[in-house]
């Protein structure tokens, strides 16, 4: 069955029917969306513990989306391509065994070069370009997955690359925040 959302004037309508499981709840995007469903009346469950798929399934019980946030990044790089690919693994195992209705992914643009050979840079150079680094790779890797389980399983699966978020409670060392302090201070911005 479809859902239909009529549309209020100068107001967006957003229809969610039934519970929303979110794995990273707690993390910077993750507190945003839980804080913005739940304005919207939505249920919301926090998924935490994601190193086993039994787990993960007990948690999604009586849910019928899932929105993947949880990630690990480190500038370094390490273990973070195993541990992200495992954890989203996990994920979908529990998805597909819980009957999940719909999956949405978390992406990063780190999937995209560094430097992309063509401007601006069109979608399928996340498919096809080089990953900007081992955290690229790991969410490069998590995509491939994600698609193979919606092919294998006909599991909903949608794919968010997100880019440079900001907002209240980000920290100074992220892009934007970044941006903006040296620009109100008076020092260089190098993009």
């Amino acid at each position: 069955s479809r859902e239909y959302c009529e549309e209020k004037p100068m107001k967006r309508s957003i229809c969610i029917s039934g519970k929303v499981a979110v794995t990273g709840g707690t993390g910077f995007i993750g507190s945003a969306l839980v804080s913005q469903l739940r304005n919207i009346g939505a249920q919301v469950r926090i998924i935490e513990n994601l190193e086993n798929s039994l787990k993960i399934e007990d948690g999604l019980l009586r849910c019928r989306y899932l929105v993947h946030l949880a990630a690990t990044f480190s500038p370094s790089g390490t273990g973070q391509e195993d541990e992200n690919f495992i954890i989203t693994k996990n994920v979908l195992e529990a998805s597909v065994r819980s009957g999940m209705s719909k999956v949405i992914i978390a992406s990063s643009a780190a999937v995209y070069p560094a430097k992309p050979s063509i401007m601006p840079i069109p979608e399928f150079l996340g498919r096809e370009g080089r990953p900007n680094g081992p955290y690229g790779q790991s969410k490069r890797a998590c995509e491939d997955l994600a698609l193979e389980y919606a092919r294998k399983y006909d599991l909903c699966v949608v794919i968010a690359r997100i880019f440079n978020v900001y907002g209240p409670g980000d920290a100074s060392e992220r892009f934007v925040p970044n941006t903006i302090r040296k620009a109100t201070s008076g020092q260089d911005i190098y993009v």
